[in-house]
């Protein structure tokens, strides 16, 4: 689904006026379903609706909003937090219509007598641009502190919507209705915004396409249509090979979460390759992936001679795609090994401590390039950094304040790869500038060996797939089998291993799709 950022839903707003569509029909239809919204859940003998209006566009539908309840039936209030005096020429005129309905209009109200049976949020929305003044503050206290069930216009107020930042007092909605494209913030920002409903209001496609190209979120819809098959006349060849260098001491399960979420993704062969203090530990717990040892250095790493392995070699050449970094220890011939793997040319997704080895260059024209000792990325490789180590590769530490969006795609960019960049709600980006916004996943996830459970998800589908749509796949696949883990046993006893088991069962949802 398309994501449309402030700017670009402000050029398809003015184009579908100058299509002499005017902005007061685009508001009173807006107006008009987000009444539809609310009737879907309150009759007017319910209880109050109180409609907090900002003093821009946000208020306008607020206000119209509030009209088309009164026209119903409706006990509204309007409450306008900054004073009348604030409202815009546009505002006030919507407004003026509400107040020709006998609606009243107020700057504060008690929200608990009597106690609304709704709450409608239209004082900022995508509008915002600066921190709230302290009587739009004192009113997002007043409404989280009220309990009663909330419904915001386009965003909660207090969420910047290209980001999803969220000022420390926003609005906690239980439903949000927005318009035309999802924003950013509906993702990222999910937990604020409840169920999210997106309506129509009726702009034509060709406005809306002129405006791409679009973020997109993967969803069902998105898994659906990339999920590898299988056909009847097939063998394990058909379906890749997967090469894991992985594992070290004391960490041996994440070389075993790697591997069975490669095979659980649907690799037709998978080879963990991990060094001679893990072997006993991975050969036993993943019966389905070949183990290989490799010689190791007493610290429990891989040592140089292991890269002249000829049993490593031989699997390296026949691998279709290859996964690095779970709990593999960062020794120098673990930089060797990744180095050989770049030179090949294979597809790559790179993990963990494997992460430290990547550098940033400079170009001629001083823009910034991401290389491993002067040897390029490509765009078959995939990377997987959370923010803290992606702050180790930058040298930045203000990484967290900036949009998540922007950064993936730029780091993207200065790597010429593909860039997964973990957490709330994964964003993973192409070279080329396309990017999607995952949705699935859950706090339940925040654990050691999600990770890892993530890295081999990726290179199982790589085997058999272009490394940016495995990339995104393997994201929502492990986001959905995260969920049926906390939907059986909840979010503090799930573990990765569940997670990884669960793969095969969120593949088949999304194979069959949510309505089939």
């Amino acid at each position: 689904m398309r994501i449309a950022t402030v700017r670009q839903m402000a050029a398809i707003d003015a184009a579908a006026e100058a299509q002499r569509r005017p902005d007061c029909d685009l508001i009173e239809l807006a107006g008009s379903i987000l009444a539809e919204e609310i009737e879907k859940d309150l009759s007017p003998d319910s209880g109050r609706v109180v409609v907090y209006c900002g003093p821009g566009k946000n208020g306008v539908d607020g206000f119209s909003c509030a009209a088309r309840l009164t026209e119903a039936g409706y006990d509204v209030l309007c409450v306008t937090p900054g004073g009348v005096e604030r409202q815009s020429d546009r505002c006030r005129g919507f407004m003026d219509e509400f107040l020709g309905l006998e609606g009243r209009v107020f700057e504060t109200v008690d929200l608990t007598d009597p106690v609304p049976a709704l709450v409608v949020d239209a004082m900022f929305g995508t509008g915002l641009s600066r921190d709230l003044g302290d009587e739009y503050l004192d009113a997002v206290d007043q409404i989280n502190a009220s309990e009663v069930p909330v419904l915001a216009v386009d965003l909660p107020s207090g969420i910047e919507a290209d980001s999803g930042f969220a000022l420390p007092r926003s609005v906690v909605a239980h439903k949000t209705v927005t318009f035309t494209l999802l924003k950013a913030a509906h993702l990222l920002a999910h937990s604020l915004c409840g169920e999210v409903c997106l309506r129509s209001i009726d702009i034509p496609e060709d406005i809306v396409e002129a405006e791409g190209p679009y973020v997109k979120s993967f969803d069902l819809a998105e898994a659906k249509k990339l999920l590898p098959k299988r056909e009847a006349n097939s063998h394990k060849g058909n379906y890749g090979k997967t090469l894991l260098l992985c594992g070290g001491k004391g960490y041996s399960g994440a070389a075993c979460l790697a591997s069975r979420a490669a095979v659980r993704a649907g690799a037709g062969i998978v080879t963990a390759a991990v060094p001679n203090c893990v072997y006993p530990i991975c050969a036993s717990a993943s019966l389905e992936a070949i183990t290989l040892p490799l010689e190791d250095t007493l610290d429990g790493g891989i040592a140089l001679s292991a890269l002249q392995d000829p049993w490593f070699k031989g699997a390296l050449a026949g691998a279709d795609a290859i996964g690095t970094g779970s709990g593999l220890l960062p020794v120098p011939a673990a930089k060797g090994a990744l180095k050989t793997f770049l030179e090949s040319g294979k597809k790559l997704v790179i993990d963990a401590g494997m992460l430290n080895f990547l550098q940033v260059g400079h170009n001629p024209d001083r823009s910034e390039h991401i290389h491993v000792d002067g040897i390029p990325l490509h765009d078959g490789v995939v990377l997987t950094p959370h923010l803290g180590e992606l702050s180790r590769v930058l040298v930045r530490t203000d990484l967290a304040k900036q949009n998540p969006v922007i950064l993936a795609r730029e780091v993207a960019r200065m790597a010429g790869a593909v860039l997964v960049l973990k957490g709330n709600r994964t964003v993973v980006a192409a070279p080329d500038g396309r990017v999607y916004i995952n949705t699935t996943g859950n706090p339940g996830m925040a654990r050691g060996g999600s990770g890892d459970v993530l890295a081999g998800t990726i290179a199982g589908l790589a085997a058999r797939m272009d490394a940016f749509d495995a990339a995104a796949l393997g994201v929502y696949l492990h986001g959905a089998a995260g969920d049926l883990a906390a939907s059986r046993v909840g979010e503090n006893g799930m573990t990765p291993g569940m997670m990884a088991d669960l793969l095969p069962e969120a593949a088949k949802m999304a194979s069959k799709g949510m309505n089939d």
